[in-house]
C-alpha cells in the first residue's frame, strides 16, 4: 500500500514521453485515457489502450512508448510524489 500518492497527466508530443528501460522503489499505476501506450516489460511489449489500466509493481524493469494523441494519467508512491508536487505547483502557478 502506498503512503504517499502522486499523479502525473502526460500531454504533449509523443517523443518527449517515450520511456526508456527503468526500475523504480515505488509502484506505478497508469490509465490511458485516449490513444495507445506501449508497456515494455522483460523485453515484452503490452498495449493498454483507452480505458485500459496497468500496474507495475516496484522494482519491475519497465520502458513505453506512446502514440500520438495519447493521454494518460500516472500514479505512484514513494520520493516521486514530493517531485511531482513541485512540478505540479510550478504549472499551477
Amino acid at each position: 500500500m502506498m503512503e504517499r500518492m502522486g499523479v502525473r497527466w502526460r500531454f504533449g508530443p509523443p517523443s518527449i514521453w517515450v520511456s526508456t528501460p527503468h526500475v523504480h522503489d515505488y509502484d506505478e499505476y497508469f490509465v490511458v485515457l485516449q490513444g495507445c501506450y506501449t508497456l515494455i516489460i522483460d523485453g515484452k511489449r503490452v498495449p493498454v489502450r483507452a480505458g485500459e489500466e496497468y500496474f507495475t509493481p516496484k522494482g519491475t524493469w519497465h520502458g513505453g512508448e506512446p502514440v500520438a494523441g495519447t493521454r494518460t494519467i500516472h500514479a505512484f508512491g514513494g520520493r516521486r510524489t514530493e517531485r511531482v508536487r513541485r512540478l505540479n505547483s510550478r504549472i499551477s502557478n
